[in-house]
C-alpha cells in the first residue's frame, strides 16, 4: 500500500513537472494544436490515476479481508517468556495500553507471525520475573477498567525499566507529571512526581 501511495506521488510530481515546462516544449507550435495536446494529457493521466487508485482500493480490501480476523479480548494466549513455559494471560491484558508496541504485537493479528518454541507456544525472550511484574501490573490495570482500585506499579529496576521501554510501557507504567513546586510567575522552579493512579 506504501508502495502505491509513492507511486501516486511520484506521478503527480511528474505531471506537475510537465506542466511547469509546458511553455518551452511548445513554444513553437499552434495554440490550437497546444490545447489538444494538452487535453489529451490530462485525460491520459486522469484515466491512469482512477485505475491506480482503483488497484490501490483493491489492494485495501484484500488486506482487510486477510487480516480481519484479528484476536478476541478473551482469549486465552500461553506463553514461553525465557523458558517458562507455564504462563497463560488474557489477550486484552496485553493489550491494555493500545498504543504499546506490546499491544500492537498482540492484538491478534500477527499471532501467525509470533516466534514460538518447540511446542508451538508463543515465545518471548526476556526474563520471566521481570515480564512476570508486568503482567501483574497490566493485570491490576485491568481489574481497575472494571472497579474503582488503586494501582501499584512494580519497583523499578533497570532491567525492568528497559523492557518496558523495549514494549513502550515506560510512560505507562510510571507517568510523570509536572508539578509547580515554587515561584511566583517570573521564575518557576518545576519538578516531576510520580503519578501511582495511571
Amino acid at each position: 500500500v506504501t508502495k502505491d501511495l509513492l507511486q501516486l506521488e511520484g506521478q503527480e510530481s511528474s505531471d506537475f513537472e510537465f506542466v511547469r515546462h509546458y511553455d518551452k516544449e511548445f513554444d513553437n507550435k499552434d495554440p490550437a494544436e497546444m490545447v489538444t495536446n494538452l487535453q489529451r494529457f490530462f485525460e491520459t493521466r486522469e484515466k491512469d490515476l482512477n485505475e491506480r487508485e482503483a488497484a490501490l482500493e483493491k489492494r485495501i480490501k484484500v488486506m482487510e479481508q486477510t487480516y480481519q480476523n484479528a484476536g478476541k479480548d478473551s482469549d486465552v494466549l500461553r506463553l514461553n517468556v525465557g523458558g517458562a513455559k507455564d504462563i497463560a494471560v488474557l489477550r486484552r491484558t496485553l493489550t491494555h495500553f493500545e498504543n504499546s508496541s506490546l499491544a500492537a504485537q498482540f492484538n491478534g493479528r500477527w499471532d501467525e507471525f509470533l516466534e514460538k518454541d518447540e511446542d508451538g507456544v508463543i515465545f518471548i525472550d526476556q526474563d520471566p520475573d521481570d515480564f512476570w511484574e508486568l503482567l501483574s501490573y497490566l493485570r491490576q490495570c485491568d481489574q481497575k477498567r472494571r472497579e474503582e482500585l488503586k494501582i501499584v506499579p512494580p519497583m523499578p529496576t533497570p532491567a525492568l525499566c528497559n523492557m518496558l521501554e523495549y514494549y513502550g510501557l515506560l510512560s505507562s507504567t510510571y507517568p510523570q507529571e509536572w508539578k509547580r513546586v515554587c515561584g511566583n510567575g517570573t521564575g518557576v522552579t518545576m519538578t516531576r512526581d510520580s503519578n501511582d493512579d495511571s
